[in-house]
């Protein structure tokens, strides 16, 4: 019901809710502006402020509102288009300074939020108000005003980006259009409200409610307006004092769900701590007023960046010692990096369009990590994110690969923006022309940037017009070639030393030549192949008893890099720094292998890895001889870089060998790590690397899980089955480490019975902690039991799980080939049922159940399924094409590398 005191319209006349036929250009002659705008609105009409009136109770259905939003028209229309989704609207019109209101006919006009107004004449040119007034239920798929529960207690949170502002109120819901807000809510009088700004008023109404006023924003595009309502605990430590950039203090809160206040401790501590190291980077001091980090219990993505109040799901923000994994420290520290990056680039200067969408998160991808990198170095995120920037090299090496600058052809699809290939391949980028440009030019080219558009919008060519400005050297022309064409570069290098006539040595060198890098089993052309790149180039090699650099920018299929001396090494990607695949010549690896590989840094040695088993990818270094190469970066001494072969065991595992022979991959992968795994053991001992705790848990994890090994599972499933402690009515957290208590619990499962099932379905009922209901999840979704995996499977669809809870089930009945099958003949059967459960973003990535597989029949079952369903459902046509292209890459290889893999793992000894 709409109350008086909302300061909202109603409808006074079946003419203004419904009736009149739009305006009319002339006898005979159709309205010029009727024709709908195919993705952006016309920019003759433009947005200059927003008052925001919004009813919320949490414990209500619907909501309601009101807004007035200022205007400026360039010309006369009588059609204005706009966005809204969902809104029942009650009330329309529009208004100029010296004429009457007129009275105007709101409609939607497609599934994408379109909306028109009519009205009966023209209006404009020249400043005028838009009045509507509407109500709406709040969405159930965590996008727009959505409620949350916890502790049988109430919440409504809001989550616009990229295009649902417009699920919630009437809006220009673009990124160009920027704004101020002032924004009032009525809430019930116990609750708290939070927004973008402070509260300046606050006033009692009846019924048990209130009214709260915020004060005006500074320019905001729609996606970033924010509210949250609730009984909140509110943790405000002493503001932030000034430094040497900002004068002013800061007042930065935590804000979490009643009861999880003192959880938030580690997270304002680190918060603060980065925000300072980020001010000192871009010389900008925050931009905003104030910053709340609020802990949202149901949401579905990391966190979202809103202006002065980020929101971050439960298990990213909130940390309590002893309970919680020490390595869930490192990922709040790297996740408020990025999202308090984003309140400068993206908030204070914000792309324009979608296709810009990497100027946001490629930035606040290489920047948070940079951040947390100065932060913490123990945390290892320049290595994360190296690795990470690996994992989207896979992605870039399909054929339906998109660009990072991908023009948006429908909003459907807009979703297809936020990949790795925007946060990662974007953010890989950006490091090597870091790299490139040096560090200071690149910072200079960053702050110029910021500072000339800020509170407002900036662009591709913006941004790097800036950096070649900073830097001297002209980087537009290199740089689009890294975004606006897919692909991943393949630079084969060769060591040329050669004597010329007479015995005369020339000068030595290291030829390059570029190309597309493609896996074995791509369907690309040779035309496919011949795309090139502007690519900085960095090489590392010994000359003599000296360590040397040497650079050049590739900008044709070859060249060359002169060197002082033949190398008794070299390395063809100096510390890991460039966006690309490189290969050596067999003898040339030799060396770098044998020789070199004592003097390469840590990044160097992961891109070593990451190359032998690219290589492997593409068939130009046999199984046998890649496995052989990884032997020795499995015993390095940094955990980071021994973890690396255990993909290329766990596919060997998996794919390459049949059911006999599973065990001797099993038992080589247990002696290749023996004497690692005798190192570490279960128990973390007193100051211990954090890198080596991580090890720990990845090692473990691969043993017990992937490699089924015997020893491990055994001492697993013990720890886990006194850790659930079911005996009890609570956890023992002195079991088991909180780092390996997920996947002791998993063990546990998997050898229980259905009596140690039932026990942890009454904990996940007793508890509301996200990340503990996310351990149990997943332990009960990992059982090899089919009637225990059809039950876990069924929780996808129980009404008590939360909303961001459901597809934990079925992807990880999917990641295991003992139950891949179960859950993808679940999902088929219930796929009507689980999408109108799961957010939008999830039910994108629903292909990918299918894409475990190897084998013809279910390319093609995947292919009959998802085909007729993917146009219906935003961005899913381009996940199918991806999951469908991975299982022919999967067939190709494997097909090619089993009778390698079955010779080299019958042999079954190490090499020495």
């Amino acid at each position: 019901m709409t109350r008086p005191w909302l300061l909202a319209a109603t409808c006074t006349t079946l003419f203004a809710c419904n009736a009149h036929a739009p305006g009319k250009a002339g006898a005979g002659q159709a309205d010029p502006d009727a024709t709908a705008p195919l993705l952006q609105l016309p920019k003759d009409l433009r947005p200059t402020r927003y008052a925001l009136f919004l009813e919320v109770i949490p414990e209500h259905e619907r909501f309601n509102g009101a807004v007035d939003i200022s205007v400026e028209l360039d010309r006369p229309r009588t059609i204005l288009w706009l966005h809204g989704k969902g809104l029942h609207v009650t009330a329309a019109s529009v208004g100029m300074a010296k004429t009457a209101p007129q009275e105007a006919r709101y409609s939607q006009v497609n599934d994408d939020g379109l909306a028109r107004l009519d009205l009966p004449q023209p209006i404009g040119p020249g400043a005028a108000t838009l009045h509507l007034a509407w109500d709406a239920a709040y969405e159930p798929k965590l996008v727009g005003l959505y409620l949350a529960h916890e502790a049988g207690l109430n919440y409504a949170f809001t989550m616009f980006e990229p295009v649902d502002a417009r699920r919630t109120f009437p809006c220009f819901d673009e990124p160009a259009f920027k704004t101020p807000f002032e924004l009032t809510l009525t809430i019930p009088a116990a609750d708290t409200a939070i927004s973008n700004t402070n509260s300046i008023k606050e006033e009692a109404l009846p019924e048990g409610l209130k009214r709260v006023q915020f004060g005006p924003t500074a320019p905001l595009p729609t996606y970033l307006v924010a509210l949250g309502v609730g009984p909140f605990d509110v943790v405000s430590p002493p503001p932030l004092p000034p430094n040497e950039v900002r004068s002013r203090p800061l007042q930065i809160r935590g804000i979490a769900a009643k009861g999880r206040g003192k959880e938030l401790s580690f997270a304002l501590q680190a918060g603060g701590e980065l925000l300072v190291i980020l001010e000192r980077y871009f010389g900008i001091p925050f931009p905003y007023e104030k910053l709340d980090h609020l802990a949202v219990p149901d949401f579905a993505y990391g966190a979202e960046e809103n202006v002065g109040a980020i929101i971050y799901r439960e298990e990213a923000l909130l940390f309590e010692e002893g309970r919680s994994a020490e390595n869930l420290k490192s990922r709040i520290g790297g996740i408020m990096a990025h999202e308090m990056a984003h309140q400068w680039f993206g908030d204070l200067v914000t792309m324009r369009w979608w296709d810009d969408t990497w100027l946001n998160e490629s930035f606040a991808t290489w920047m948070g990590h940079r951040a947390e990198q100065e932060w913490r170095p123990a945390y290892g995120a320049s290595e994360e994110l190296l690795k990470s920037v690996q994992g989207a090299m896979g992605n870039d090496s399909l054929v339906s690969a998109r660009a990072v600058r991908q023009p948006l052809e429908r909003m459907q699809d807009v979703w297809n923006q936020f990949d790795g290939i925007t946060y990662q391949k974007g953010g890989g980028t950006l490091a090597m022309f870091e790299r490139y440009l040096g560090a200071e030019p690149f910072r200079k080219g960053v702050a110029g940037y910021l500072k000339a558009h800020a509170n407002g919008s900036g662009s591709t060519d913006d941004l790097l017009n800036s950096f070649s400005k900073a830097s001297g050297k002209d980087v537009v022309a290199p740089f689009h070639s890294f975004l606006d064409q897919a692909g991943v570069p393949l630079i084969q290098a060769r060591l040329a030393c050669d004597t010329a006539a007479g015995g005369a040595v020339s000068k030595p060198r290291l030829m390059l030549e570029q190309s597309r890098y493609f896996p074995l089993g791509s369907p690309a052309t040779a035309e496919d192949r011949k795309r090139t790149w502007q690519i900085p180039v960095c090489v590392r090699y010994q000359s003599g008893a000296s360590e040397r650099e040497a650079c050049t920018l590739l900008t044709s299929a070859q060249g060359t890099i002169p060197l002082d001396g033949c190398p008794a090494w070299v390395m063809p990607n100096a510390d890991a720094a460039g966006y690309y695949r490189w290969s050596l010549a067999p003898d040339d690896l030799k060396k770098l292998t044998q020789t070199g590989y004592s003097k390469l840094t840590l990044r160097e040695r992961i891109s070593l890895a990451s190359s032998i088993s690219s290589s492997l990818a593409s068939n130009t270094l046999p199984e046998a001889d890649a496995l052989a190469a990884l032997e020795p970066i499995a015993r390095d001494p940094d955990g980071t870089v021994a973890v690396e072969p255990m993909e290329v065991l766990g596919r060997a595992h998996g794919y390459l060998v049949d059911e006999a022979l599973r065990p001797a991959v099993a038992a080589y992968a247990a002696a290749l790590y023996a004497p690692a795994l005798q190192k570490l053991g279960w128990e973390v001992r007193p100051e211990e690397p954090f890198a080596v705790q991580r090890f720990r848990r990845l090692l473990l994890g691969f043993l017990a899980l992937g490699m089924d090994d015997a020893a491990v599972r055994k001492e697993a499933a013990r720890r886990g089955r006194a850790y659930a402690a079911l005996s009890g009515s609570a956890f023992d957290q002195k079991a088991v480490v909180p780092d390996l208590a997920g996947l002791a619990l998993a063990v546990a499962v998997q050898e229980g019975d259905s009596q140690f099932f039932d026990g942890l379905i009454g904990r996940l009922a007793q508890t509301d902690d996200a990340a503990v209901r996310r351990r149990i999840l997943t332990a009960l979704a990992s059982t090899r039991d089919p009637k225990l995996a059809d039950r876990a499977l069924a929780l996808a669809l129980d009404p008590h799980l939360r909303t961001n809870e459901r597809t934990t089930p079925l992807s990880t009945l999917a990641g295991d080939r003992r139950t891949r099958e179960q859950a993808l003949t679940w999902l088929e059967a219930n796929f009507d049922l689980l999408l109108p459960r799961i957010p939008e973003s999830d039910a994108q990535y629903l292909p990918f159940v299918n894409a475990g597989f190897c084998d013809q029949p279910h390319l093609e079952r995947a292919q009959q399924f998802f085909g007729p369903r993917a146009e219906k459902i935003p961005a899913m046509p381009r996940s199918l094409a991806q999951a469908l292209e991975a299982t022919r890459l999967c067939i190709a290889q494997s097909a090619a590398q089993r009778p390698g893999a079955a010779a080299f793992f019958a042999r079954g000894a190490l090499r020495k």
